[in-house]
């Protein structure tokens, strides 16, 4: 639906990332709207990250994650 439509917007996330790079915990900071966090979610629960390694070792760690979905017209 949203690939032929010309609905856009951003969301963002404040997620926490475990020493494997899993996304252990996400909060919508910003929302895109029109369904379009619904859209989002499914994107992020795809990712897989890399840790931070700091001397040798794997840490957790939270960072802000932007989603950025463009309608048809835009791409």
């Amino acid at each position: 639906i949203y690939t032929i439509s010309n609905i856009s917007g951003i969301t963002i996330y404040h997620a926490h990332i475990s020493r494997f790079g899993k996304i252990i915990k996400s909060k919508i900071v910003k929302s895109a709207g029109l369904g379009l966090d619904a859209v989002a979610d499914k994107i992020l629960k795809g990712l897989k990250l890399a840790p931070i390694y700091y001397q040798g070792k794997r840490y957790k760690s939270k960072v802000y994650i932007r989603v950025e979905i463009k309608g048809a017209q835009e791409i």
